[in-house]
């Protein structure tokens, strides 16, 4: 028989994807909706867009690429990171990653484990939280407080060093 890690029932339910769930349900009923609770558009691309993709699919390349990226595109990320911060990066040092929510999910294992703490951002992006407590770590949750802009405003015991 077949055993699932009990860990697994641990996993929050991210939120914004059961108001997509009921967004969804609600727009099948033919009830009009504008659904701003994922960050996904309710309309198509622009034209330009869907030809450069189009284009891509056509003519190239195919196939997996490096997992830490291609070299060009690491190349272009340090130049820019290296210019923009006045600091010497190389290609070497660039990992490229299909997205943020792997990007922190890899920060939290990296600088995660027992006894550390990792700072979010509240209200922030509800998987932060679950990618914190996966890492081991536990999660501190900051406050953005709303005024003329956002801001953020730090705890100051991340401030120590």
């Amino acid at each position: 028989m077949l055993h699932f890690n009990p860990n697994i029932t641990a996993i929050e339910e991210e939120g914004a994807f059961a108001v997509l769930d009921r967004a969804l349900a609600l727009k099948a009923q033919g009830k009009p909706i504008i659904n701003l609770g994922i960050g996904q558009p309710d309309f198509s691309p622009p034209g330009h867009v869907l030809e450069a993709a189009a284009k891509a699919v056509r003519d190239g390349p195919h196939g997996y690429t490096s997992p830490i990226g291609i070299p060009p595109l690491r190349e272009a990320v340090a130049a820019y990171v290296g210019k923009r911060f006045s600091v010497p990066v190389s290609a070497d040092e660039v990992v490229i990653v299909p997205g943020g929510k792997v990007t922190f999910y890899f920060a939290c294992l990296l600088f995660g484990g027992p006894g550390a703490e990792i700072l979010y951002p509240d209200p922030g992006f509800p998987p932060y939280r679950e990618a914190i407590r996966s890492g081991g770590a536990k999660g501190v949750a900051y406050p953005i407080r709303v005024r003329r802009r956002i801001s953020v405003s730090m705890p100051r015991r991340c401030c120590r060093w």
